[in-house]
């Protein structure tokens, strides 16, 4: 497989400050530079990005000093261009808005925005809310004693407003939506 990337489209880079405007002001404020790539594969089917070996719409980093001394950005966000360009807009907002909010600014004791020794913003990253490791065997084997099904009990029960009223509502995923969740058997 061979990773072919670019520069990501100026619209890429025209949404993401548009999602900083509205719900990361603070990035804004300090300046941020985020640097936007894309990548793609000469073959179908295949997938350019994954993170520990799952495959992601969109890969976060943040750069470090010596390569901000050399122009890169803060940042850096890459995102998988054929999965992107099938989205609607809602869904480029909503991923780049994710990718977006893993970025947090470094604070000293009173709040103050700290600052490499470039004079850029020092960032750390955002950790998800929830991650999960699961394997199906073991949730089969195991039943509720795993911590697969004990998971899905706690996120069911407290997570129930914030991620299942969509999914009650939706029934089914909308046309050319494809899930990253894979369930084997």
């Amino acid at each position: 497989m061979s990773k072919k990337y670019s520069k990501a489209p100026a619209e890429v880079a025209e949404r993401a400050a548009s999602l900083i405007k509205k719900f990361h002001p603070d990035l804004g404020l300090v300046g941020i530079k985020i640097d936007f790539l894309s990548v793609a594969v000469d073959k179908e089917g295949e997938t350019p990005l994954s993170l520990r070996g799952i495959p992601c719409y969109a890969i976060v980093k943040i750069v470090g000093v010596k390569e901000r001394t050399k122009g890169c950005g803060d940042a850096e966000i890459t995102i998988d261009e054929e999965r992107y360009n099938k989205m609607d807009d809602s869904q480029k907002n909503a991923l780049l808005d994710h990718e977006i909010y893993h970025l947090n600014i470094v604070r000293n004791v009173h709040g103050i925005p700290k600052k490499d020794c470039r004079g850029r913003p020092k960032l750390k990253m955002r950790k998800h809310d929830i991650e999960f490791g699961w394997f199906n065997e073991i949730a089969t084997r195991h039943g509720s004693a795993s911590i697969e099904c004990r998971q899905a009990t706690q996120l069911m029960l407290t997570g129930k407003q914030t991620y299942f009223q969509f999914a009650l509502k939706m029934k089914a995923l909308p046309a050319g939506v494809e899930a990253t969740v894979t369930l084997v058997d």
